[in-house]
């Protein structure tokens, strides 16, 4: 299922209405997850984001994950001399 991302933010601005978000997703916590990749001076891993956002690393994974399937998050790996790579998102500026 594709959720249309720039729809679910022009819904958190409008009064009265409520954003077509997957279950279990709040437009609340969606807002302060793309307000900390904004104001970011570079990319971030899930951790420090969920750090800023007042989440846990899970959730910030979950909404993660639902903004780069739509293009709004652009993910990179940055690979360390051992170990899995760490996952390192930056909001896409069009």
């Amino acid at each position: 299922m594709q959720v249309d991302v720039d729809r679910i933010f022009r819904a958190l601005r409008a009064p009265g209405s409520t954003p077509d978000l997957p279950k279990g997703h709040s437009p609340t916590t969606a807002e302060l997850v793309r307000q900390v990749l904004l104001t970011a001076e570079g990319p971030l891993s899930a951790l420090e984001i969920a750090e800023r956002a007042g989440v846990s690393r899970q959730t910030a994974q979950r909404y993660l994950k639902l903004l780069e399937r739509s293009d709004r998050v652009w993910l990179t790996l940055r690979y360390g001399e051992t170990g899995r790579p760490e996952h390192r998102y930056a909001w896409v500026t069009r």
